[in-house]
């Protein structure tokens, strides 16, 4: 599945007042009873153990002690730097290029309508150009309706050298997971 790149923070706002909170509140109660039975799932800790993640044609593999141990003097610069479970070993250049999918046996927990998203966080400071579009957020209710937003969105596809955490989302109509992967982008040759 291709992806649609956003930089971070500016992802997507939304406010819930008076009877949209209760309804968000009642919803996660009657949901509560199912985290129980989602727990022995493989999938329920959300780091990625069901994804299949390639980037630029690199495969994302678990995050290795030296490189976890480099991301923790980052922790300052972003709170997602603690969610880094996976890497590329070698810099990307070129077309950011993001495919992931469900690893097998776990389609279930994502159900139908699967959607994968990529929010780009910088670890260094880099300029992005963006444009702001609306999105929807189709599992956020409002008075009944779709929940609509503003993210940022990459004018083009290629990013500036520096360091970054890609957090790569698949959504379906039954669940979602994301992995979190450190990559470096490059100078081009």
């Amino acid at each position: 599945m291709k992806s649609r790149f956003e930089p971070c923070c500016a992802l997507a706002r939304w406010s819930l007042h008076g009877a949209a909170a209760g309804v968000v509140a009642i919803a996660i109660m009657v949901l509560w009873p199912s985290v129980s039975a989602a727990k022995k799932n493989k999938c329920f800790p959300r780091e990625g153990h069901c994804l299949a993640v390639t980037v630029n044609g690199q495969v994302a593999k678990r995050i290795d002690k030296q490189t976890k141990k480099a991301l923790r003097a980052l922790d300052d610069v972003s709170h997602y730097v603690d969610d880094a479970r996976y890497q590329v070993d070698a810099p990307i250049r070129g077309a950011l290029d993001v495919v992931a999918d469900t690893v097998a046996g776990s389609e279930g927990w994502f159900g139908e309508g699967r959607e994968v998203r990529v929010q780009i966080v910088p670890l260094d400071p880099v300029e992005i150009a963006t444009d702001q579009n609306l999105v929807r957020a189709p599992t956020v209710r409002i008075e009944g309706k779709t929940a609509v937003g503003v993210a940022n969105v990459m004018r083009d596809d290629t990013l500036p050298p520096g360091r970054y955490l890609l957090r790569v989302r698949i959504r379906g109509a039954g669940n979602w997971d994301r992995q979190t992967v450190f990559v470096t982008v490059g100078p081009d040759p």
